[in-house]
């Protein structure tokens, strides 16, 4: 079952086909042992791979799209600090300072620990 799921996370079938992706196969693992660490840590390379897409997405003005890779994401992960920061860049509630307490506020959500 995990090696289905990273064969899925490799070919990008993060959370589709239904049934047949990734996210499915890991949570199977999970249903089956919940503190599997390598189900988990699947989980969470899912939802770092929609953060990616997502910011892809916006770099390039594609807004929709990456609205939809973070909804997808939080689906997955929904304390993945990447993605709900992300959310709130995208509908406009993040302050557009970048003064160095703001810059650090922002490093210290992405790098939780460090």
């Amino acid at each position: 079952m995990l090696e289905k799921a990273k064969q899925r996370l490799k070919s990008e079938k993060l959370s589709y086909p239904s049934g047949d992706s990734a996210k499915d196969y890991y949570q199977q693992a999970l249903v089956i042992a919940p503190d599997n660490p390598e189900a988990r840590k699947g989980l969470q390379q899912v939802a770092d791979r929609y953060a990616a897409l997502a910011r892809q997405s916006l770099s390039k003005q594609r807004k929709m799209k990456a609205e939809r890779y973070i909804t997808q994401g939080l689906a997955v992960a929904p304390g993945h600090e990447g993605l709900k920061l992300q959310r709130d860049l995208r509908n406009g509630r993040q302050q557009q300072s970048t003064s160095p307490n703001k810059v650090e506020d922002i490093f210290d959500r992405l790098n939780p620990g460090d």
